[in-house]
């Protein structure tokens, strides 16, 4: 009787099962002819299979973002592993007289990872800025965290650290065995 009030021309039944629901549907179809007999129970379908297929493009949103971020990792990481290593070749005469002088390694690597932290330090802090003026623009896409939130902000200084100080180290430690005499003979 309420159907033939408001008339519309698709009705969603939903029924909540303890075990496979599909394998309900032909004694739901036949409750349903019992009911009335002119109704038909068409496309029966899993609520999760649903929920699953228009949340699709979201998830692939999101995992192509991920993706285009670590893949800009990674560049950065090479890129900071480059610079260094450059770096440290360019100053293998200056390191061979240091340790011919008698500077211990671990002050080679100190000195190398200083610069490396320096520009490490200033990629955060230009980074972490330009975040923080971009997130007004991102802010109508997020779902279940705001758009400054903390953790995302401190997780993601964490890993750039944590990735820029692996591709300084590398360098400065193979700075630290350079031999001397071969050093200074390159000179």
């Amino acid at each position: 009787m309420l159907l033939a009030q408001n008339y519309e021309s698709g009705v969603a039944l939903h029924v909540r099962a303890a075990s496979n629901p599909m394998s309900l549907v032909p004694a739901i179809r036949e409750a349903v002819r019992q009911v009335d007999s002119q109704l038909a129970v068409e496309r029966p379908q899993v609520l999760r299979d649903v929920l699953d297929r228009s949340l699709s493009r979201q998830r692939m949103m999101a995992t192509l973002v991920g993706l285009f971020g670590a893949s800009a990792l990674i560049l950065a990481v090479l890129g900071l592993y480059g610079v260094m290593a450059h770096a440290a070749s360019q100053r293998t005469a200056e390191i061979g007289i240091r340790l011919a002088m008698g500077a211990q390694p671990t002050s080679i690597v100190t000195l190398l990872l200083g610069q490396g932290l320096r520009l490490l330090g200033i990629g955060l802090a230009i980074g972490l800025t330009v975040a923080l003026l971009g997130t007004r623009y991102i802010e109508a896409q997020l779902f279940g965290v705001t758009a400054t939130d903390p953790l995302t902000f401190v997780s993601g200084c964490v890993a750039l650290a944590i990735a820029g100080l692996t591709a300084s180290v590398i360098p400065a430690l193979r700075a630290m065995h350079v031999d001397p005499i071969i050093a200074l003979r390159r000179t």
